[in-house]
């Protein structure tokens, strides 16, 4: 998300969230941050880079 130019919005629907505050809600969750503190970076590089949200969830 960092790199990307899409909007959080675009990103939650291809990720498959039919309504954004689901998915605000899930990635605060898994992320401790929601998807805008954590795109511009308000936390910490090493509380951002500590997992991606794929190894928290398990696929990885």
């Amino acid at each position: 998300m960092k790199s990307s130019d899409f909007s959080i919005l675009s990103i939650s629907e291809q990720v498959g969230f039919h309504s954004i505050s689901s998915f605000n809600r899930c990635f605060s969750k898994l992320m401790g941050a929601s998807p805008k503190e954590w795109r511009k970076g308000a936390k910490s590089e090493a509380q951002s880079a500590k997992a991606s949200i794929l190894e928290l969830t398990g696929w990885v």
